[in-house]
Parts: structure tokens; sequence; C-alpha cells
């Protein structure tokens, strides 16, 4: 793959961008400046755009945005290209082989406004073209979701990582739904909220009786061990309100 700037050629090992061996690239400099992210999306647009990637109508890119909702527009025209400077612009994409457009088949989702039950999603600059994503507690429970709280779940050098993985297989098998707002059953406590949830949890877990039978399997037996992970389960700013808000 060739990237053509005004003075010079930049090649790039395919392999090591698209999954062949590999699926990395490091674009670094000082927050807020630099363009990293202009580039970025330029880097995803000529990957999709050009002959470069294999199989592009198969790939799909997921863009998570940490920049408020400067990226919800990604498929709408450059302003730029309609102004003074558009002739130019559109003729460095031609030399690129680039078409000069927008991003087609785009998706964006956004979390839901707190404390508005009607799933809008929280957003003010695009009123259209936004889903609100979020899962109920009975869809959390269902499809195990709680290991995606932690970072590092999956690392066995972890100690909680075996309460976790037992607390969640038992919470898809005995929790109970309570009701059509998403709201579940827990050992006899109905909880609607995720606050509810996070307290009921960290009450079962932190019960000395209720850590050894939700963790015995995983400690091979070894009932009289003791697994610190009491606070480990409690997702960190987890919205005590809102029942569709993700955990």
């Amino acid at each position: 793959m060739a990237l053509a700037a005004t003075a010079m050629t930049v090649f790039v090992n395919m392999d090591f961008v698209d999954g062949t061996r590999g699926a990395h690239v490091s674009i670094s400099g000082i927050s807020g400046v630099a363009t990293k992210t202009s580039f970025a999306l330029f880097l995803l647009h000529a990957m999709f755009r050009g002959d470069a990637l294999r199989g592009a109508h198969n790939a799909k890119a997921l863009i998570f945005s940490v920049k408020g909702e400067d990226l919800l527009f990604l498929d709408q025209p450059n302003r730029r290209l309609t102004g003074p400077d558009g002739d130019a612009l559109r003729g460095d994409y031609a030399r690129l082989g680039l078409p000069a457009e927008p991003f087609r088949s785009t998706a964006f989702y956004a979390p839901p406004t707190p404390g508005d039950r009607t799933g809008r999603p929280h957003v003010t600059g695009r009123t259209s073209g936004v889903t609100a994503f979020w899962w109920t507690l009975q869809e959390f429970c269902a499809r195990q979701l709680l290991p995606y709280v932690f970072a590092d779940a999956e690392d066995d050098r972890q100690q909680y990582t075996m309460v976790v993985n037992n607390v969640t297989s038992r919470l898809a098998r005995e929790v109970q739904p309570a009701g059509e707002d998403g709201a579940v059953l827990i050992d006899g406590v109905i909880c609607r909220t995720y606050g509810d949830f996070v307290d009921k949890i960290t009450e079962l877990v932190t019960d000395d009786a209720t850590m050894t039978q939700w963790a015995g399997n995983a400690i091979g037996g070894r009932h009289h061990q003791r697994v610190p992970a009491a606070t480990a389960v409690k997702p960190a700013g987890a919205d005590r309100s809102d029942p569709r808000r993700p955990a």
C-alpha cells in the first residue's frame, strides 16, 4: 500500500495492518494537536476505498469515540470540499486514487440519556441517525457480560478472575426475570437499577458462606481459602438510577 503525499510516498506492509500477521498501527503525538484522529480516519478510508485491503467488502471498522460528538458525522461530506480549496483537495485525493467522499454504510451508537426512559440517545449535535445502546439487567446476566466490566478478567494471574467467572455463571443460571422492564430477581430481591444490582452482588460475594459456595469449584475444593475479591465485582461509575445504562 502506498500513501502519496506532496513530497513523498510511504510504503506500508499490510500484513501487519490487516490481521494477516498482526493488526496494529501506532499514531503518537500531543493530545489535541497533530491531527492524529484525522490521519487514522484517512487511513481507514484509504484501506476501504483503495486496493490494498484484502477482502475489503467484508471488512468493518469499529471506532470508539473519545472526541465528544465530532465523529458522529463521518457519513457527511466535508465542508472544506465545497469551499475555496475544494478543487485542490479533490485533486489530492484523485492523485491517490481515492474518492473525496464520506464513509459509506455507517452506523452510530451512543449511551441513552440519563433519566429518559424512552431510550433516547444522549447526543445533542445530531438528532437523527444515532441509535441508543444499553443492556438490561436480564441481558447482562443471561449474556454473561460481567467479565467485560474488568480490563483483565481473562488474566489467570489475577486472584479475582475465578470469582468473576463463577459469579457470571451463577447469574446466568439462577437469576430470574422480574418484569418486562428488564428487572431481575436475585436471592429473593428484585433489582431494577444497576445500583440495586451492584449492591446485591457485592453483598453476596462478601458473605463468607456465599463466597465459598460461588467460588468453591474454581479453587479446587479448598473451601477455607479466602478470595480477596469483595470490591472487584463493583463496576466503577455504574449509574445507580437508570436500568438501561451499560454496566
